[in-house]
Parts: structure tokens; sequence; C-alpha cells
């Protein structure tokens, strides 16, 4: 909804110049026992497992996670939410947020 720089299309983050950038998420969900991780992922290889927690079937879990990386100009970054389990999030209900902003000075 901010894309200041018209960096974010089509579920993924291209960096505009090369510099340390931060990234978080929020997945709320709500889906019977099984471990959700959250993971950031560089030009389509995974770099950084954000979140990993197991629902035990509670109801509504809120997971999170905030990650510093350095990126070059045109880096990709792409946040996916996924289970331990073949059992996928299919058919729950979620919320997702992407946020990220590159550091100043950086």
């Amino acid at each position: 909804e901010y894309d200041t720089g018209s960096n974010f299309a089509s579920n993924a983050f291209t960096a505009p110049v090369a510099g340390k950038y931060i990234f978080g998420c929020a997945l709320l969900f709500a889906t019977a026992a099984r471990t959700v991780n959250i993971a950031l992922y560089k030009n389509g290889s995974q770099i950084k497992r954000l979140a990993a927690l197991s629902t035990g079937g509670a109801g509504n879990i809120l997971a999170t996670g905030t990650v510093t990386v350095s990126l070059a100009a045109n880096d990709v970054i792409t946040i996916y939410s996924y289970t331990d389990s073949a059992t996928t999030l299919t058919g729950a209900v979620s919320i997702a947020y992407f946020w990220g902003a590159l550091l100043p000075g950086s």
C-alpha cells in the first residue's frame, strides 16, 4: 500500500540500490496442530528462517520476524510461509504482512 519507490511487485521486493535493508513480516493464521515457518528468500534461495512455531491446534496464532540483510542493486527478496508437514495452509484463515526499508547511511 505504501510502495513509495515502486519496488514491490508480484510478491517480491527488488532492491533499487545496494545497502543494508531491514525486512519484517507477520502471519496470522488459524490452522490445525502443526509447525509453521516464515522464511526470507534472496534471489530464490532461503537465507533466514524468521519464525517457526507449533500451533498446537490452539486457533489463531501470530508469527513475526525481522532481519537485517545486505543487498546489491536488483537483488530480489521474498517471504514464504510453509509447514514442516505435507499439509499446507490451504483453506486456513490467514493474514500476512511484509515490509522493508533501506537503512539510513548504508
